[in-house]
């Protein structure tokens, strides 16, 4: 069966999940093929290949172009998203080891 656009929409919220190890790899690939009705071998190759993507990886198996530009332009938002998170963090623990200024009296 082909992957389409739409069944990849649906999956990638499972594969963000797996990612964030908000979910397991079995978990994650199961929920893909129960939402989106995707072989559970394709939505394991689903996962697979989006973890890869994420970690700048090669990967063998291919999805149609629609669903790869989809899942590039949300991994650019992701990381954007992780790299503002780190910041923040990065801020808040600045803020909370640094303390503030006193003048002098």
């Amino acid at each position: 069966m082909k992957i389409t656009l739409e069944m990849s929409v649906r999956a990638y919220p499972y594969a963000k999940q797996v990612y964030l190890n908000q979910l397991t790899r079995t978990d994650g690939t199961l929920k893909i093929n129960e939402a989106t009705g995707i072989a559970r071998g394709s939505a394991q190759a689903f996962v697979t290949i989006f973890l890869a993507m994420m970690s700048g990886s090669a990967y063998k198996r291919a999805f149609n172009n629609a669903a790869n530009q989809f899942l590039l332009e949300n991994i650019r938002k992701i990381s954007v998203m992780l790299i503002f998170k780190k910041l923040y963090r990065l801020h808040k623990v600045t803020l909370i080891t640094i303390p503030p200024w006193k003048e002098a009296t």
